[in-house]
């Protein structure tokens, strides 16, 4: 018990070196996640099952009562102990063992995936909140700013230097902002339903999220795709062709003669003509021999044909695991340059805007410019934002192909 503990306290802290928020979520999603559980039982169940397959077959222990003594020269024999215990061929326990030892791994490795799929679900809700909340944030701002908008619309209708459709199309730009921050406020609350449900804890669980998040920078694709031998499904798949490849020994041990050794012992009653007892004991050695030959050339067929059917799918697997990461890497550029692009643009939209307003109040009339510069520069802000995060999203997908982090600061 002691050793599966450390091992549980080993798999929850090569999370990240890093104590921040997400990974403090990511250990309360290892420890709670009942599917994360499931697998780890899985495996302690296969853990055990290695003595068993190392142990010997129990011996048999027999007693015979002779209804009718048989009568010798000795004394009646009146019962009968036997004491017997086959042995398999030599190493045969051995390679069981290991079958075992590869299928336990291949478990393992089945555990960690299942970890790996669970981290990146709850990173891609994290960043999603993380979006939202920005979102949110720079709607109230624009609200502010729209408000402003009105009330200098009106100040310059007061002084007749405005038309009343000023007025008109700031308030409209405000109802909308509103709306658009209500519809934000209803999807935070889903998406922050769905996290808590990953970390398997309650409606109470309180969600801090990053105020800002850095620009991260990943290896080039060529070096990332090297690393795809770590992925947990490749691994698990290398452990059951290991596993099929010691059953083909196995199965051709079985094929070869059992041992067996044995001691009887039949005690003998008082004779008739003596007043000694004769109690017999009996030494056995025997000896398996398997001839019928069939069923042991098919199990080792059945196995090695289950290896290269193994292999195909590892190499069917890499070719996918290779097209996803592929994916995810274009993704991961595509939000780099989004960010590059809006963060230029958000900042011409913005000087655009305070220009705009400058020559609104020194007596321009084109208002509807004015407000449709601040929205662009609203969207350019949120397109900003949804490119940080789905640059940590395609990071999270990366990270979850290669079976490890590999985050670096830009």
């Amino acid at each position: 018990m002691k050793n599966i503990i450390i091992i549980v306290i080993l798999l929850i802290f090569q999370i990240s070196p890093a104590q921040d928020k997400l990974s403090g979520y990511l250990e309360t999603a290892a420890r709670n996640n009942p599917e994360v559980k499931a697998a780890f039982d899985r495996y302690l169940a296969a853990l055990e099952k290695i003595p068993q397959m190392r142990s010997l077959p129990d011996p048999q222990l027999l007693f015979g009562y002779f209804i009718r003594p048989v009568e010798t020269k000795t004394g009646p024999q009146e019962f009968k102990i036997s004491l017997s215990q086959m042995f398999p061929w030599f190493g045969t326990l051995k390679v069981a063992g290991e079958s075992q030892i590869f299928k336990a791994k291949a478990l393992y490795e089945g555990f960690e995936q299942t970890k790996a799929k669970l981290f990146k679900d709850v990173q891609q809700v994290y960043f999603d909140l993380f979006f939202i909340d920005k979102q949110m944030a720079l709607t109230k701002e624009n609200l502010a700013l729209l408000q402003r908008f009105q009330t200098l619309a009106q100040n310059k209708i007061a002084t007749g230097t405005a038309g009343a459709t000023d007025e008109l199309r700031a308030r409209m730009a405000v109802n909308q902002a509103k709306t658009d921050l209500e519809n934000l406020q209803d999807r935070r609350q889903v998406q922050l339903n769905t996290f808590r449900n990953l970390l398997h804890v309650d409606n109470n669980f309180l969600v801090e999220l990053p105020a800002n998040l850095e620009k991260k920078l990943l290896p080039n694709l060529s070096i990332l795709k090297t690393q795809l031998s770590d992925n947990h499904l490749i691994k698990q798949k290398n452990y059951l062709i290991e596993t099929y490849k010691t059953k083909q020994v196995l199965a051709r041990k079985a094929g070869l003669p059992k041992l067996s050794a044995g001691l009887d012992y039949i005690n003998t009653g008082q004779g008739m003509n003596t007043t000694s007892f004769n109690d017999a004991i009996i030494l056995r050695a025997g000896i398996s021999i398997p001839v019928f030959r069939k069923k042991y050339k098919a199990m080792v067929k059945e196995n090695r044909l289950l290896a290269e059917a193994g292999q195909s799918a590892k190499e069917a697997l890499n070719d996918k695991l290779d097209s996803q990461l592929t994916g995810a890497y274009a993704r991961y550029e595509d939000a780099l340059r989004r960010l590059d692009l809006y963060t230029r643009q958000k900042e011409l939209a913005q000087r655009s805007t305070t220009i705009l307003q400058r020559e609104y109040m020194g007596g321009n009339k084109n208002f509807e410019e004015i407000l449709r510069m601040q929205r662009r520069y609203i969207n350019y802000a949120i397109q900003y934002e949804k490119a940080l995060s789905d640059l940590y999203k395609s990071v999270a997908d990366i990270e979850f192909l290669i079976g490890k982090n590999i985050l670096k600061k830009r």
